[in-house]
């Protein structure tokens, strides 16, 4: 039996990534094993989901990542992953790419490198008929949604009085909602409607994805492990031809639509089991643990975002935080869980010395916590180096606006605007509210 490492040795090797063979030579590794593993989704329709006819995932992101492979020339295995596995599973090695409504965020750009964006969804509501018209009516609400997506981190900074239920996938979260559990659910658009679009027309008549309620956008990106450029420009190539050939845009209108004279046609998905056993999440570890690294003060005196590398935090545990060498700084509690990020409150004498880069673990004993931290001292100088080289940044772009001529300053954020993305497909989820065509038949609640 192999030995098993703590969560928080795991955890902190992840960010080291950034020059071991395996960021650099994925690609290589892919052709000498012949397969090109990638983590997706089975219940995220029309991105990606399991259909009940063929017995295989398939959607929108399926479609890309096969050409992917075939670029490489090697089959493509898919494995699906939860979302709160999408960086774990990556830099494990279980997957070369993740592919699975992945949003792009500064924070997750620092575990893993993006590809250019594929498709822009938003964070919409499915609620009962007249329950939820705007922002306010969420307040001091019952909401589930997806854990470790961004949908629950906005949920919980946007609507602070609302009571969050994450949930381990998208199937539990409707079936809490057909229970009567929860009268609202929250995520992104595209796959509310993959749901809503196949309900029965009973459902169909009780609820509705609120049109004018947008929480945020979501720009998805594909990702690969930390420094791995060559397989990541193959990955960008890949798309852009894609979007050049306008094989994209057939890939789009074939899920997205559906409707008569659109390429293809949608597949058929697998209706969740209505075993309530099968259907229940698994237990929660008796004794769960968890590690990550800090990456930066928040305006709150004492408080620290953590970023989640492995295993799951639990609101008001107590954590330890580990200086560079290892030592022992303080102690500390969890404040809140938002998805990947984790708000850690330092408590005692030392909590002001707590700075970007210092290890956190919970449930981890301190003097196997300490020799670990310890051996990987570059680890965590890699991630103080990063927060300081953006906390720099940050300073010479406000002395820069500071000085520039307000017209300069506008252009160049209308260069910006245009500029940062450097892929498009402009499909978002603002393309069919008020279609009814037969969309992804088998996926409801």
């Amino acid at each position: 039996m192999k030995k098993l490492f703590t969560a928080l040795a795991s955890l902190l090797a992840i960010v080291t990534l950034v020059s071991s063979p395996l960021a650099a030579d994925t690609l290589e590794e892919v052709k000498k094993k012949g397969v090109l593993t990638v983590g997706v989704s089975d219940a995220n329709p029309p991105m990606s989901f399991l259909d009940k006819n063929k017995g295989q995932i398939v959607g929108i992101e399926v479609d890309l990542v096969e050409a992917i492979a075939r670029k490489i020339g090697v089959p493509l295995k898919l494995v699906p992953i939860l979302a709160s596995e999408r960086v774990e599973a990556l830099h494990e090695g279980k997957v070369d790419l993740v592919a699975r409504s992945f949003t792009k965020t500064p924070d997750r750009a620092k575990l893993v490198d993006f590809s250019l964006t594929y498709f822009k969804a938003k964070q919409r509501v499915l609620a009962k008929k007249g329950v939820v018209s705007t922002l306010k009516d969420l307040e001091g609400k019952k909401i589930a949604t997806v854990k470790g997506t961004t949908s629950e981190k906005n949920l919980r900074d946007m609507v602070p009085s609302a009571t969050v239920l994450p949930l381990s996938t998208w199937r539990y979260v409707m079936d809490v909602l057909s229970r009567g559990e929860v009268d609202i659910v929250s995520g992104d658009g595209v796959v509310l409607w993959g749901y809503y679009s196949n309900a029965p027309k009973e459902k169909q008549e009780k609820f509705e994805i609120v049109k004018d309620l947008a929480l945020s956008d979501e720009p998805y990106g594909m990702a690969v492990r930390l420094g791995d450029k060559k397989f990541l420009d193959l990955v960008n190539g890949v798309l852009t031809d894609l979007k050049k050939s306008g094989e994209a845009e057939k890939i789009f209108a074939r899920w997205l639509r559906g409707a008569p004279g659109a390429p293809g046609t949608p597949a058929t998905a697998a209706a969740p089991p209505k075993d309530a056993k099968a259907e229940a999440p698994a237990p929660a570890p008796s004794a769960p643990k968890a590690g990550g690294a800090v990456v930066r003060r928040t305006a709150a005196a004492g408080r620290f975002v953590v970023i989640t590398l492995k295993g799951v935090f639990v609101d008001g545990a107590d954590v330890t935080i580990y200086g560079m060498q290892g030592q022992v700084v303080c102690r500390g509690k969890v404040a809140n869980v938002y998805g990947d990020d984790v708000y850690v409150d330092a408590i005692g004498d030392r909590s002001d010395e707590v700075a970007p880069g210092f290890g956190v673990g919970m449930g981890i004993p301190d003097e196997e916590a300490k020799q670990l931290v310890a051996s990987r001292q570059e680890v965590l100088q890699n991630v103080k180096a990063e927060s300081k080289k953006e906390a720099d940044a940050r300073q010479k772009e406000i002395a820069a606006d500071y000085k520039a001529d307000q017209a300069h300053r506008q252009e160049q954020q209308e260069q910006f605007a245009q500029t940062k993305m450097s892929l498009d497909y402009q499909y978002d989820d603002s393309w069919g509210w008020g279609y009814s065509g037969s969309g992804w038949g088998g996926y409801y609640w």
